[in-house]
């Protein structure tokens, strides 16, 4: 039976989860990617340094940060409570991913003045994303599953949440929570690689050969970022885990005091 402690921590949980995702899905759908087609269609911006940032820097950070905060909330309620008790992060996750990419594509309709369904090829990028996220999402699960189910059954909420925490240093993969962290940061980053080789890939069939070391290197230096953001993301789930462990700590002592 769960205490009311616990049920008042995990609800308080989601309501930061939902407002840490519509924040997320508010910069990336409804103000980045409006101002992205706006600026993609201008040949004089295309080429400024706000375009740029836009799309090398806020545009991909946002996105990854949609995966590494998701991952923290569902890591730690899993260890924490449940793999149960995920449930309503799951959901949650599932319906922003669905929001995040239909609010970008009523964006492009209004903005570009034609209907997605006229777009077989946008149609496709659609779902293709969607389903991405969502996969992405059953192999954070998977991993969350296949490192603690055996550890679950000699240890329940606290008790092995404090078997992991706090941790004795950042980098301590030997550590089940950290390295579980480290793997599910690692899964955006492999998502992003396949979708940058499928666009490339659709480029190159198109006729759009890279032309010179310049452009190669480019090319190289993007997927080399991509890989190394796992290692920010894993930082950040783990501060994410330090600070909901810290949070319910100082809560306990409060609820003692009274």
């Amino acid at each position: 039976m769960i205490s009311l402690f616990d049920q008042m921590r995990k609800t308080k949980l989601l309501k930061h989860y939902i407002v840490f995702l519509s924040a997320i899905i508010l910069f990336h759908s409804v103000l980045y990617y409006p101002l992205y087609l706006f600026l993609d269609s201008n040949v004089l911006w295309r080429n400024s340094i706000v375009y740029l940032l836009l799309t090398e820097i806020a545009e991909p950070l946002a996105g990854y940060l949609y995966f590494w905060g998701s991952f923290a909330y569902i890591l730690y309620v899993g260890v924490r409570f449940s793999f149960k008790s995920t449930l309503p992060f799951l959901i949650v996750y599932s319906v922003g991913t669905v929001l995040r990419y239909a609010i970008q594509n009523v964006c492009f309709i209004v903005m570009m003045g034609f209907p997605l369904w006229t777009n077989s090829l946008r149609i496709f990028d659609l779902v293709f994303s969607i389903v991405m996220d969502l996969v992405i999402l059953g192999f954070a699960m998977l991993l969350l599953n296949l490192v603690f189910k055996s550890k679950r059954k000699s240890s329940e909420g606290e008790g092995l949440i404090d078997t992991y925490m706090p941790f004795e240093r950042f980098f301590h993969l030997s550590n089940p929570l950290q390295k579980t962290a480290f793997l599910m940061a690692l899964l955006p980053s492999a998502a992003r690689l396949i979708s940058r080789g499928y666009y490339d890939i659709r480029l190159i069939l198109a006729g759009q050969v890279p032309t010179g070391v310049a452009e190669i290197f480019l090319m190289i230096t993007y997927y080399i970022t991509d890989v190394l953001t796992a290692i920010v993301g894993f930082l950040i789930i783990v501060m994410m885990l330090s600070s909901f462990r810290l949070s319910e700590v100082k809560a306990h002592m409060e609820n003692d005091e009274k």
